[in-house]
């Protein structure tokens, strides 16, 4: 167990990750395990319209942008642009940050009690942040909850999140990271540093190494 990197140039990385993860979510259910399927925001919402047949699964967000500016930056809106039709437990928009954070929280406690076999979609960003962890807010999202709401206080353009926590990630069963392009070079070489473990304040992304099983899908590691 740990982490595998794989390699893919072009449009080739989304078709071989999706093929990843059919594959280990049809295995797990042939297996009759109860199946949580949690889903990121970002680039790796292009894997999502292959996912139609899985109709047996409990499928939930990663993390989602509070109420920003424009609703089109909301990750559900951005899922259901790609044609993705399966019903899933979204972020609640219409409520203040810390009532939605405490009613998602309370959904996600109810799946990861309900689940035999814990997956995640995730992704790597420039800043080394993955799901809704972002550097430099270790004290507001690394809580004993699965998930919480916070504000940046510095000048990002989305500055309320709600996120699943570290709590979380370190119980995920397997997870499928997408991260391409050259400026995540850096970003990806810092996830899989061991001593990083010890930094998460400035690389959340090294909580992938705590996942039990991880497949990286990449066009840049050699």
């Amino acid at each position: 167990m740990g982490v595998y990197l794989f390699k893919y140039s072009g449009t080739n990385i989304y078709f071989q990750a999706a093929k990843k993860l059919i594959d280990v979510l049809s295995r797990s259910l042939r297996e009759r395990k109860k199946t949580l399927l949690l889903l990121s925001g970002g680039s790796v919402i292009a894997l999502y319209p292959k996912l139609a047949k899985f109709t047996q699964l409990k499928i939930a967000q990663v993390d989602e942008r509070f109420q920003p500016e424009n609703k089109d930056d909301v990750n559900a809106e951005a899922i259901a642009k790609t044609g993705f039709l399966l019903p899933y437990y979204k972020v609640r928009q219409d409520t203040t940050l810390a009532e939605a954070a405490r009613g998602y929280d309370n959904e996600i406690s109810k799946l990861m009690e309900w689940a035999d076999y814990k997956v995640a979609v995730l992704g790597i960003g420039e800043d080394c942040h993955t799901a809704g962890l972002i550097p430099g807010y270790k004290d507001s999202w690394n809580k004993d909850s699965f998930v919480v709401g916070y504000t940046l206080t510095n000048d990002q353009k989305f500055r309320q999140r709600i996120t699943v926590t570290p709590k979380l990630v370190k119980q995920l069963d397997y997870a499928l990271v997408v991260a391409i392009g050259e400026k995540k070079k850096t970003a990806i070489q810092n996830a899989l540093k061991k001593e990083n473990l010890r930094k998460l304040n400035k690389f959340p992304e090294a909580l992938i190494q705590k996942i039990k099983k991880v497949d990286l899908y990449t066009d840049i590691i050699s």
